[in-house]
């Protein structure tokens, strides 16, 4: 068999009485012998993000009805995701032995992270896609309260440059942007394109001097690229909104941040008239 099958004693000590050589196969060639002479040796293996699982499940402290998974480094040290449905066994209500099998699961948590990638990010920009801003927009008002800003960036003269130079050319002015973005808010808040040329920017656990200084940062980078990019500029009218609290608060917020954004981009449609007069 591929998978691996164990039966292992808990109480008084840790002591395999089975335990399949199928593991040399998946977690490295002595494998089967190292963890015979060591049961111990499976808590230095695993992931320190799923150590408490497994601490856990030694102690009878599990949903064992269910499947549990966990990622176990093999002799290359690459972690390998397994799921493994185990059972407990008891004695005088004490819990002295798990016997289980592990199934190595690697194939379809990679499937699982491209179809989640593919379900949350844009195609075009490769940054995250508004189905995305809409789970995160439905968290911050409905279950986690903080700190909050939601920044909208609206591309100015997108559909004249569609009409005058092609959509590629188009494209690579929506790719610009969002590179753009992501490189000034980084780790900072996530950036989700929304509309066809249109930007949100979310921050949380943050302040309004840190929402303005973020702002300034993109203006600044915006002038920076334009001077260096030739005849190729990027323009985008930019909104904002800041709540010290996002629990019911979300629908407002959007509001006012993209009625900010449109009266920046009427004031420069305006200053655009003038100065054609002139």
């Amino acid at each position: 068999m591929r998978d691996i099958l164990y039966y292992c004693e808990i109480y008084p000590v840790m002591k395999y009485r089975y335990l399949s050589q199928a593991i040399n196969h998946i977690i490295g060639p002595n494998a089967w012998n190292e963890h015979l002479a060591n049961p111990n040796l499976i808590f230095d293996m695993v992931h320190p993000e799923d150590y408490d699982t497994l601490k856990k499940k030694k102690h009878g402290q599990l949903d064992y009805c269910k499947p549990i998974s966990l990622r176990l480094k093999n002799n290359e040290g690459h972690y390998i995701w397994f799921e493994e449905y185990a059972t407990p066994i008891y004695e005088n209500g004490r819990i002295v032995a798990i016997q289980g099998i592990f199934r190595n699961i690697e194939t379809t948590m990679e499937l699982h992270k491209k179809l989640e990638y593919k379900a949350t990010h844009d195609r075009l920009t490769a940054i995250y896609n508004h189905d995305y801003f809409e789970m995160q927009f439905e968290y911050y008002d409905q279950q986690m309260n903080a700190p909050i800003a939601i920044i909208i960036c609206d591309l100015d003269n997108l559909k004249k440059m569609n009409d005058s130079c092609g959509h590629r050319v188009g494209d690579v002015f929506i790719q610009e942007s969002a590179r753009l973005l992501t490189s000034v808010v980084d780790d900072e808040g996530s950036v989700s394109r929304i509309g066809g040329d249109e930007f949100a920017i979310v921050l949380t656990d943050i302040t309004q001097a840190q929402v303005d200084e973020l702002l300034a940062r993109i203006h600044i980078a915006i002038r920076e690229f334009n001077a260096a990019a030739g005849n190729f500029k990027i323009s985008m009218s930019i909104g904002q909104a800041y709540r010290g609290s996002s629990l019911q608060q979300m629908d407002q917020l959007f509001i006012e941040a993209d009625n900010d954004m449109y009266k920046h981009k009427n004031e420069k449609k305006a200053k655009e008239r003038i100065s054609s007069c002139n």
